[in-house]
């Protein structure tokens, strides 16, 4: 498996265009909880980390913050394909700007992220397709690393960010809770 770490948006859309190919309904809701069971399957299963994008502790569970504003203006209702739009972000080495000298703009190309893990991302998003997002919220709430955190994340305060020592070691603890197995 090739160890790249992609951009979060690049695995969202990848969720995204799956989920809509194989008529599994998908709203940003659901689309978070989808991308956190994916980072702690990748660091359990392969020690690898499949996105450096913050997850953070929200009212509603596990949320990859600059994911969920791409797709916010989508509400409850579904995403689809039609839904995604141009990924912008900073260069890479070597990688030339836009026009402005700060980004680049690049349209959503599935074959950016390697085969293998695309086909552990399609086995993923097929076993956690049949949960909505509210089961997949109260799943996360019952797990200690979110659950530790309630009365502050309830209470309104922001910030509160998962690391991935604390999911992949609450996860291979908690084989039960691997939903994605």
């Amino acid at each position: 498996m090739d160890k790249q770490t992609y951009p979060a948006i690049y695995i969202a859309d990848y969720v995204i265009s799956q989920c809509e190919l194989n008529k599994i309904g998908l709203n940003n809701l659901k689309l978070q909880k989808i991308l956190f069971y994916l980072k702690a399957r990748f660091l359990v299963e392969d020690n690898y980390n499949l996105f450096n994008d913050s997850i953070q502790k929200w009212k509603f569970g596990p949320v990859v913050p600059e994911v969920y504003h791409e797709y916010k203006n989508c509400g409850a209702e579904p995403i689809t394909k039609q839904n995604i739009s141009s990924i912008v972000r900073y260069p890479k080495d070597g990688e030339k700007p836009n026009l402005l000298g700060i980004f680049v703009k690049e349209e959503f190309d599935e074959n950016k992220i390697c085969e293998s893990v695309r086909e552990k991302i399609y086995d993923t998003v097929k076993k956690l397709g049949k949960y909505s997002g509210f089961d997949l919220v109260e799943k996360t709430h019952d797990q200690e690393i979110w659950k530790d955190y309630e009365k502050e994340i309830l209470s309104g305060r922001k910030g509160i960010g998962y690391t991935d020592d604390e999911i992949k070691t609450y996860f291979e603890k908690n084989v039960n809770d691997q939903i994605w197995l």
